[in-house]
């Protein structure tokens, strides 16, 4: 019997917890575990996000999708403002960028995520 086309998407790939590690800046490993990201998922963090700011987003998606190994959320909404405003950028980031890489592939391969080499032009200008 032929898969409909429904279950073939989505059987075209597990949405089962994967684990993701970020090393730390103080060299501590920080692990997570998420789920691949939906369409839903996605239109529920911009909506809460309410803007265009990626680090809105992805704060968002972090509370929503980083979970700990037997499931249960690692955050809750009420953490928003005090993983904005008390944790440090430089220890932030490089978890937010595994997780976006995590949940969605194809922008990984596409997209030089490393902060370092992003930064490759400046504002000022030649004389």
């Amino acid at each position: 019997m032929a898969l409909s086309a429904l279950e073939q998407l989505k059987a075209a790939a597990s949405m089962s917890l994967q684990k993701h590690e970020v090393e730390l800046p103080n060299g501590e490993v920080f692990s997570f575990w998420s789920k691949p990201l939906t369409i839903g998922e996605r239109q529920k963090a911009n909506k809460e996000a309410k803007s265009d700011d990626v680090n809105e987003l992805a704060l968002r998606l972090l509370i929503n999708k980083a979970r700990t190994e037997d499931g249960a959320p690692m955050f809750v909404p009420g953490q928003y403002a005090e993983l904005k405003n008390a944790v440090s950028e430089k220890v932030l980031e490089p978890v937010l960028l595994a997780l976006l890489g995590a949940v969605t592939e194809e922008e990984e391969e596409e997209v030089d995520v490393s902060p370092k080499d992003s930064k490759t032009t400046s504002r000022k200008t030649a004389n």
